[in-house]
């Protein structure tokens, strides 16, 4: 399968990479959720918790949306500035609308569902405009960074805003609108499937996701569920495994590792097109292998300089996972069904992160109230999920092809 589009340049690259920007917003109001539980002093905390954690789910509606419709029944043109606006207005719209906690949760599930609907876009349409697969991993890792500096500047927006006054957290969503501008000045519109298959003299091709893809979406659910508690309990073990230091100090401390977490993700997502050189079809085993090795270095970490280690492993190795569960995905699913599988991809994202609480209580109640053996455990889920990664790309045809797999 041959692609119209031979090449992007820096301007309509850059028109992708403004939907990337806004994919990880959740976390903009995580620094605000003590001043929220101080205003509304009656709610309890899980209600209070919902102001982050609700637009997971609607997130997961949004992302099944627009990869029902996106390149198909309406341009990926309009698609993106649709979910930028969305994600706008009721990402922005508490700031001004929040006489009750009930009026911010509703905001909070429609930002969420603008989340979804921006989350798969730019990797579909990377999937649908570049088909060889080094091309394809230097712009899904670049898209990979770009994502990670996004959730770092709206975390740092939020946490400023916050500051001021808890009300004006919500205007980081504001930055939507920069990612706005610069979709609808940038991003070109690629050829549709009638064009291409006129092009090519075929027939449009109808949307197909095959049982290849589906095995690494499931692969990526279960990486997902076994990653978070890492994530979750990373503040508590540095607390409790650093002798000799006061635990506050500690937690703190342990809080800004975790955006050193992003830093080293944002490298490996850079390096993806020469790692993918470099491992070939063991790229997402690599990945995963790399990510154990940090869990285990946290998990067995005594001082704030192997916690810092094992947190720049563990981030360089995960987020190289998610770019390329979307490179192996679209390397096998026909153009009609790119945009679905990419956003099946985000859903298996969001369900892994959901998931994760309850794994974590399963795995307590059998190891007892111990982090450091829970991450232990997890550890050898990552194992696990390698070797089956590995074992199952000795036999991926797709691999053995300069494109994509025809299947």
């Amino acid at each position: 399968m041959s692609s119209i589009v031979k090449a992007l340049n820096m301007k309509e690259a850059w028109g992708v990479y403004a939907l990337y920007i806004m994919v990880a917003g959740a976390g903009a109001v995580t620094p605000a959720l003590a001043a929220f539980g101080a205003a509304f002093p009656d709610a309890d905390p899980v209600t209070i918790s919902l102001i982050q954690s609700l637009p997971s789910l609607t997130t997961i509606i949004g992302t099944l949306f627009i990869g029902a419709v996106a390149g198909k029944k309406i341009p990926f043109k309009v698609a993106g500035i649709a979910a930028l606006l969305v994600y706008l207005v009721f990402g922005c719209l508490p700031a001004i609308w929040n006489d009750s906690l009930t009026s911010i949760l509703i905001a909070r599930a429609l930002v969420g569902f603008g989340m979804g609907m921006v989350s798969p876009l730019g990797a579909a349409v990377f999937l649908r405009i570049v088909n060889n697969k080094e091309e394809r991993s230097k712009y899904l890792g670049r898209g990979g960074a770009m994502q990670q500096a996004g959730c770092v500047v709206l975390t740092l927006l939020g946490g400023f805003l916050c500051a001021i006054d808890w009300r004006l957290t919500f205007w980081a969503y504001g930055l939507a609108l920069v990612a706005l501008l610069i979709f609808v000045i940038c991003f070109k519109e690629p050829p549709t499937l009638a064009e291409e298959a006129a092009a090519e003299g075929t027939t449009e091709e109808k949307s197909h996701i095959p049982g290849t893809a589906w095995f690494f979406i499931i692969v990526f659910l279960l990486a997902q569920v076994v990653c978070s508690p890492t994530m979750m309990n990373f503040s508590t073990l540095m607390a409790t495994n650093v002798p000799g230091e006061d635990p506050t100090t500690v937690a703190g401390i342990a809080g800004t590792l975790l955006s050193v977490f992003v830093l080293a993700g944002v490298v490996s997502s850079v390096l993806m097109d020469k790692l993918v050189r470099l491992f070939g079809r063991y790229t997402g085993a690599a990945a995963l292998v790399i990510t154990l090795i940090g869990n285990v270095i946290i998990a067995n970490a005594n001082s704030v300089a192997l916690f810092t280690i094992g947190i720049l492993v563990f981030g360089f190795g995960w987020c190289l996972v998610i770019p390329v569960v979307n490179l192996e995905c679209g390397n096998v699913t026909n153009k009609a069904g790119l945009a679905m599988v990419a956003s099946l991809v985000m859903v298996a994202m969001n369900l892994g992160n959901f998931a994760a609480s309850y794994y974590m209580g399963a795995v307590f109640s059998i190891v007892g109230n111990n982090p450091s053996m829970c991450l232990i455990v997890d550890s050898v889920a990552f194992a696990i999920l390698a070797i089956a990664w590995a074992v199952f790309n000795m036999r991926n045809k797709a691999w053995s092809k300069g494109g994509v797999s025809e299947k």
